[in-house]
């Protein structure tokens, strides 16, 4: 798809910048603000427009291996997007989905524009390439 050729560039291009970084810098650990600074990009969101289904943004509250913390939680409850969703803000674009181009491309243009050097992506690889 567009965005796993396209956007996985553009974030693997944000972390090599993130990772030339002065020898001197990282031995020292003054490294330079944009690198200090880094962001979580997660790209399992998913909306009926593009995808047909909300994914995500409606999970389920899992159980958590605290018994204490489970008492604090309707666990197994299912969020019902878009007025009720599994994240604790809301966006400002709604339920968006990670498969959008446009919406990756505005997310990255926001990424750079705050002066965010490295970018932490969580992704699996293509079925057709295990492991």
């Amino acid at each position: 798809s567009y965005c796993s050729s396209r956007c996985h560039h553009h974030i693997a291009a944000a972390a090599t910048a993130a990772a030339a970084a002065n020898d001197d810098d990282l031995t020292t650990g003054h490294l330079p603000p944009e690198q200090r600074v880094h962001v979580f990009f997660y790209l399992w969101y998913g909306n009926p427009e593009t995808d047909g289904r909300y994914t995500h943004w409606n999970h389920k509250i899992l159980p958590h291996w605290t018994p204490r913390v489970n008492e604090q939680y309707d666990i197994g409850k299912a969020y019902t997007p878009p007025s009720s969703i599994h994240s604790p803000f809301y966006p400002k674009r709604g339920c968006y989905s990670s498969r959008d181009p446009l919406t990756v491309e505005a997310q990255l243009r926001e990424i750079q524009q705050h002066g965010i050097g490295v970018v932490v992506l969580s992704w699996w690889g293509r079925p057709t390439h295990p492991g």
